[in-house]
């Protein structure tokens, strides 16, 4: 079965219609000079001239997250094959390590992909939240302090403190300790789909069904209702 990639063309206030060959388009990343990467359970696609073209360094993945990082490397999450990295010319893939004692990623099912500010690589798996420096990976989970190892999504907040959306709730890193939030001390859910900071720095994290607003520490919180389109749209992104 076929996919459809909707583009919303602001000149003819209408949207165009582009055909992928995999069943479903996962992600978009924009990378330099406004190209744009499409990730699908079938393969990576490159937007050229408009229209879009498979990609052989993700040919036949099934591939769950993009990132394009600051020095231009395109980063792909899979559903089963690890976390790749492709520099332009070559593609270096990061697995899991049989041995425990072994650098590599805490699970090869990755679902989410962030880079922070000091340009350090996060990978949300299944397993936990898997951190690359440029030389190293380092791995966290639940002995670590993480709430629950099956991670979601990320966001750093202006204070520079990770946050780690699961599917058990959400923790805050200070780089050192973990702090831990779910239904028990405030959330509406504790299944973290995503997680966003506002120019009021005011926190949101976004449940299945729903949007929380906090204020802050100790303060107002409001769920927001969210309403069930007629067509499921994953993400969104501006060219």
């Amino acid at each position: 079965m076929a996919s459809w990639l909707r583009r919303w063309s602001v000149a003819d206030t209408g949207f165009v219609r582009e055909m992928l060959t995999g069943s479903f388009a996962t992600h978009l990343a924009e990378g330099a000079e406004g190209i744009l990467w499409v990730a699908t359970d079938d393969g990576l696609y490159r937007i050229e001239d408009e229209a879009p073209v498979p990609f052989a360094p993700g040919d036949g993945l099934n591939l769950t997250a993009l990132l394009v990082d600051r020095n231009g490397n395109l980063w792909m999450a899979t559903r089963a094959s690890g976390v790749l990295r492709y520099d332009g010319k070559d593609l270096t893939r990061f697995v899991l390590q049989a041995d425990p004692g072994l650098d590599g990623l805490a699970d090869n099912r990755a679902y989410a992909l962030y880079e922070d500010g000091m340009g350090r690589v996060w990978a949300g798996t299944l397993s936990g939240a898997s951190v690359y420096d440029g030389t190293a990976w380092k791995s966290y989970a639940a002995a670590e302090g993480l709430v629950d190892k099956r991670v979601t999504c990320f966001a750093e907040d202006q204070e520079g403190r990770l946050w780690i959306g699961t599917q058990g709730g959400a923790s805050r890193f200070d780089g050192e300790r973990f702090e831990n939030f779910t239904v028990e001390n405030g959330l509406v859910s504790d299944y973290v789909s995503a997680i966003s900071q506002d120019n009021d720095r005011r926190g949101n994290a976004r449940h299945p069904g729903g949007r929380e607003l906090r204020t802050g520490p100790g303060k107002t919180r409001q769920r927001l209702p969210t309403s069930r389109p007629s067509i499921r749209v994953p993400f969104l992104v501006a060219d």
